[in-house]
């Protein structure tokens, strides 16, 4: 039986190189540098239709037994010092540093894109964001929803987010519609003890990747396009969760120590890596007249993770790591 942390923390790895990865090739996109059009929609058509809901699922596994361990307020406590305050934290830093090299970058910030945090999160923070919210909400149901009604929950979810598109709300009930499934998903599967996707996870990881490419194969088609009805979006997302979850648990049968610390360093990774990847990628074109993609891809992508690495073992050193919301 594979360990429950331990595949988690390979699928937060799967997911994190996927975040940085797809980031690092948008802005080279935006750089105009000479990519192959069709294949750079196609990858991040592919990787941006679930990665994102592969970390609210994770978010959810947890859920219930953190719910059950420190009760509604102590939740909400971890959920204010993990989400909200590096979401803050973080989104100020780094809308500082663009604001200052915004003649550099491919976009331009100003100090009112940075005052609006509140209600309108920027970049990649909005995970950050969106998470605490669909927390916050799913915190009094989970207490005080009976057991035998909290099974309807990501149904209920799903049907909101098939058909709220047409309900009233701000930015936080976007967020909650459009990725609350997952996170009740996440749930569900977190509450059944020590689950596995099945007794062979070899075999239906390899089953749920091939679904997986078969699903992108149909509803993509050859130029990359999104798919457009909303319960396809779902479904291949949940197909793709399906298909990482599986690997994970499989690859769980080995320790594999980096993948692991990939995992764990995940939240240190998201909040860092847009500054090293574009980092890297100004110092190549601008400085060192570097215009081959393939490296821009590489080496962005590695500084990306290799930066926030650094970064984090010198937070760890000075004793930063909490005041910074990147755990104790």
């Amino acid at each position: 039986m594979p360990s429950r942390s331990l595949w988690v923390d390979y699928a937060k790895a799967i997911g994190i190189i996927l975040v940085v990865y797809g980031h690092v090739a948008r802005g080279v996109h935006s750089a105009g540098l000479s990519i192959d059009e069709g294949i750079y929609r196609m990858v991040d058509a592919v990787i941006y239709s679930f990665h994102m809901p592969l970390f609210f699922f994770l978010s959810g596994v947890f859920f219930l037994s953190s719910l059950q361990k420190h009760g509604v307020p102590g939740t909400l406590a971890a959920k204010l010092r993990t989400v909200a305050w590096p979401y803050l934290v973080w989104s100020v830093v780094q809308g500082l540093v663009e604001i200052q090299l915004s003649r550099l970058t491919n976009g331009s910030v100003v100090p009112a894109d940075v005052a609006a945090l509140l209600w309108q999160p920027r970049a990649q923070f909005w995970f950050l964001y969106a998470l605490f919210f669909i927390s916050a909400i799913a915190l009094p149901v989970y207490r005080w929803l009976p057991v035998r009604w909290q099974p309807a929950v990501p149904v209920l979810a799903c049907l909101a987010y098939l058909y709220g598109n047409s309900l009233p709300g701000g930015i936080p009930l976007v967020f909650v519609i459009q990725y609350a499934p997952y996170f009740a998903c996440g749930v569900v599967f977190g509450r059944m003890a020590n689950v596995t996707v099945s007794s062979r996870p070899g075999w239906v990881a390899a089953a749920a990747v091939t679904l997986a490419v078969v699903a992108h194969s149909i509803s993509l088609g050859p130029l990359g396009f999104e798919p457009v009805a909303r319960w396809s979006h779902l479904a291949l997302a949940m197909v793709c969760i399906v298909a990482v979850v599986a690997c994970c648990q499989w690859l769980a049968r080995w320790h594999l120590h980096w993948l692991a610390a990939l995992g764990r360093a995940s939240l240190a990774i998201y909040v860092m890596h847009i500054l090293a990847g574009s980092g890297a990628r100004i110092v190549m074109q601008k400085m060192m007249g570097v215009d081959a993609v393939a490296v821009h891809l590489v080496v962005g992508t590695v500084a990306g993770i290799v930066v926030p690495l650094l970064a984090l073992g010198l937070i760890e050193r000075l004793g930063l790591r909490g005041w910074l919301g990147l755990g104790r």
